[in-house]
């Protein structure tokens, strides 16, 4: 799975508008008609997946964060990073998922493509990001190097 976030939320995040310890954040799946980029900014239901098991406007992810690694003089990380968000007894077939700000209107958080389309029938679609870590977290800010 890969990973990228979009240019309105590195300027959000120097805007203090996202609050990790307060907002509500959902995780929205997309079929691969879907079409992200870093220009991507809000939520919308074009190209969302529907099935069994699946309500529009996807499920609440928590997310844990923000935590640094590295010291003063060291390469700096901060990231963010969310817990597994399943869909039990569902049947559908996403390509994206967009973790999202619901509470502060829909806001884009983190793109991920899953490289190819993932399909569940009758089953569990479980979005398992990686470790919470300077060098896996599906989210992060880093020092220039």
């Amino acid at each position: 799975m890969s990973a990228y976030e979009p240019t309105s939320f590195r300027i959000e995040i120097l805007q203090g508008i996202h609050d990790f310890d307060e907002d509500t954040f959902m995780l929205a799946l997309y079929t691969s008609a879907a079409s992200f980029s870093v220009a991507s900014t809000v939520y919308s239901t074009s190209n969302e997946v529907s099935g069994t098991g699946y309500t529009a406007g996807g499920k609440e992810a928590a997310v844990t964060g923000p935590a640094v690694e590295g010291g003063e003089g060291d390469l700096r990380t901060v990231f963010i990073d969310f817990d597994d968000v399943v869909w039990e007894g569902s049947t559908l077939t996403a390509r994206y998922a967009v973790l999202y700000n619901a509470s502060k209107s829909n806001r884009i958080v983190g793109i991920f493509d899953f490289e190819a389309d993932r399909s569940s029938d009758g089953g569990p679609f479980r979005v398992a990001p990686p470790a919470p870590d300077a060098a896996n977290a599906v989210l992060r800010l880093q020092d220039p190097a």
